[in-house]
């Protein structure tokens, strides 16, 4: 005997879209349509495809603008607003390869690669003023010292060869030095070399912590950190590039740190971090304008069913 069937109670149930896949094709279609009425299949899931796309359009309208959002920020990972020819590359420490390695990417994010391959914790990286080379911090245990190496990684190059900490590379404006600090002499002085790591020497020479040196932009002077008050306080000091005229500018009795000089000016004309009309841009653009463009006709399409 066939069993009776609420059409209109079923055609609300199946209106929605995962019923209705699920329904399809299974066992309870056989229990819900008898055998008598599987002639009506075909006509029953017509009906039901028409009832989803009546009565849910909207719904379907909303998820496709909600879609086209969505794919307008990932339809291109990389979209360069910044064009690494006008404003260069980043070098950072990353740890996620286990040890901390040196990495350089694109400004925009983008093409991150790692360029050291080595046992040691790699730390610090400085760029050399004319971006050929990279200075680090490179520790194999516990003893950092000071390496450089080219801009894609090769010809590493221990330039400290010191049995104590080396930290806090910083190249000269000029690239010809690099000033660092070293705990060699039992406590952390400021010290300079060139920039193959020969002629290294105390700038700082006194008894207190000095560390985290920073040229300044026309390489006549060095700021640095420096515990000088009974070591309960730490200052910024600046010297001379020779590590004359040591003079304390903040006097402050809160700590102060990391010290930072700016560029020489800051004029109008200095480029602003705004999109580029790089190659990579234009195709994003173009890319987006396409996606745009079908939905656009997809919405028409629907509104004119």
């Amino acid at each position: 005997m066939d069993v009776a069937i609420d059409s209109g109670g079923l055609d609300i149930l199946l209106s929605n879209p995962i019923i209705w896949f699920w329904f399809h094709g299974s066992a309870m279609e056989k229990i819900l349509l008898p055998p008598t009425q599987h002639r009506k299949r075909k006509t029953y899931i017509d009906r039901m495809i028409e009832v989803f796309m009546t009565k849910r359009r909207e719904h379907f309208k909303n998820i496709l603008l909600f879609s086209l959002v969505s794919l307008l920020f990932v339809v291109s990972p990389c979209p360069a607003f910044l064009n690494s020819s006008e404003y260069g590359k980043i070098c950072f420490s990353s740890g996620r390869d286990e040890s901390r390695e040196i990495y350089v990417m694109d400004v925009d994010g983008c093409n991150q690669r790692r360029i050291t391959f080595t046992p040691l914790e790699e730390m610090m990286p400085a760029w050399s003023p004319d971006g050929k080379k990279i200075a680090f911090e490179g520790s194999p245990v516990d003893k950092p010292e000071i390496y450089v190496m080219n801009a894609d990684g090769s010809n590493q190059m221990n330039l400290t060869k010191n049995s104590d900490w080396d930290l806090y590379p910083a190249w000269s404006p000029d690239g010809t030095k690099i000033a660092f600090a070293s705990e060699r002499d039992g406590n952390w002085e400021i010290y300079v070399m060139n920039a193959d790591g020969s002629n290294q020497m105390n700038l700082t020479n006194h008894p207190d912590s000095d560390h985290d040196p920073g040229w300044s932009p026309d390489g006549t002077k060095i700021a640095f950190e420096s515990w000088r008050q009974g070591n309960v306080n730490n200052e910024i000091y600046v010297m001379d590039a020779d590590g004359d005229n040591q003079m304390n500018l903040t006097n402050h009795p809160a700590l102060d740190m990391d010290p930072t000089w700016c560029c020489t000016s800051l004029s109008p004309t200095e480029p602003s971090l705004s999109p580029t009309k790089s190659s990579s841009r234009k195709g994003y653009v173009l890319a987006s304008a396409v996606v745009v463009s079908v939905a656009i006709l997809m919405i028409f399409f629907l509104n004119g069913r």
